[in-house]
């Protein structure tokens, strides 16, 4: 980080000294043009005037499966999506795991199955950026994650699982998506392709995640009621999940407003959710009733988070 002191140029103008070591490393010269622009945190983000996003080279992977298990062999999948393979090779003994292996390629958003064999499968890359919004990609994840509330608020027992995996898997997809779009803005000097500032990008990296913890922890949540034999400890939750779920929809509405006031209020509410919830683990000393609570404290703690997006 470097400190400049600005320097006053007549009645109109300031002007402010560039560090050497960054106009040599970048072949700057006395007339050279610079261009910035102004974020909405009032930053002014400074950059080369014909400076280009770096152009990847073609980016192939090869995920060789002999002697693996379908956990390592999907994490390898994902690795890859992640770091932005424009083309993918699964080699090797396919047949062994090739639904699963089909499954989770089909689940990346943006990737096409090109071919099958019986010792290779071949993906493509075909995301386009320009296409990308990361608002609508945040409000899809924002309405799964109403969804699966709606399902649990709505209990069912078994016959609600389907529809549960199903809007979680959709957060999980679209948190991939996040994480591969912005890595690859940020090694390819190419934030500006989508108009947002280094600070926007965290923003709603941090944003995304936290939809994706919120999703991860319903579904956790549904499987514990599940287990639940007690009727009125598993009304007792299901109440607690319904206040939870007004929760998030406060939360979210302040978001969407910018209203920091409202976030500051919904902040402090935690505080007074968590000390209901402790005093109903109190009143009823069950042992898989006090592990759904410990499930419904961290969801709580999880859509408080997403409140540090409005004010922060």
């Amino acid at each position: 980080m470097h400190f400049r002191k600005i320097i006053n140029l007549g009645k109109s103008s300031y002007v402010v000294s560039l560090p050497s070591s960054w106009a040599k490393k970048n072949n700057l010269s006395k007339g050279d043009v610079l261009r910035f622009y102004e974020n909405k945190d009032s930053d002014l983000i400074l950059s080369i005037n014909d400076k280009k996003p770096i152009q990847r080279q073609n980016r192939m992977e090869t995920i060789n499966v002999d002697r693996k298990n379908m956990s390592r062999i999907r994490r390898e999948i994902l690795s890859a999506y992640i770091r932005g393979f424009q083309q993918l090779k699964i080699i090797g003994n396919v047949r062994e795991n090739r639904s699963e292996i089909m499954e989770t390629l089909q689940d990346l958003i943006g990737t096409e199955i090109l071919d099958q064999g019986k010792t290779l499968i071949t993906a493509n890359d075909i995301f386009d950026l320009k296409k990308f919004s990361a608002q609508n990609s945040l409000r899809k994840m924002d309405l799964a994650v109403r969804n699966i509330f709606t399902e649990l608020k709505n209990f069912n027992g078994r016959d609600t699982e389907k529809n549960i995996r199903i809007y979680d898997n959709s957060t999980n997809r679209y948190m991939l998506l996040f994480r591969r779009v912005y890595r690859g803005l940020l090694e390819d000097n190419n934030s500006e392709s989508l108009g947002l500032s280094l600070s926007e990008i965290l923003n709603l990296w941090e944003l995304s995640h936290h939809f994706e913890r919120v999703s991860f922890k319903l579904k956790n949540l549904y499987f514990s009621l599940l287990k639940i034999k007690n009727k009125n400890h598993a009304n007792a939750l299901l109440n607690f999940i319904r206040e939870i779920s007004d929760y998030y929809e406060n939360v979210m509405a302040a978001y969407y407003s910018k209203n920091s006031e409202k976030a500051f209020e919904l902040a402090d509410y935690k505080s007074v959710m968590i000390s209901r919830l402790n005093d109903l683990f109190k009143n009823n000393r069950d042992l898989q009733l006090g592990m759904s609570l410990e499930l419904a404290n961290g969801l709580i703690l999880s859509v408080h988070k997403i409140t540090r997006r409005v004010y922060d």
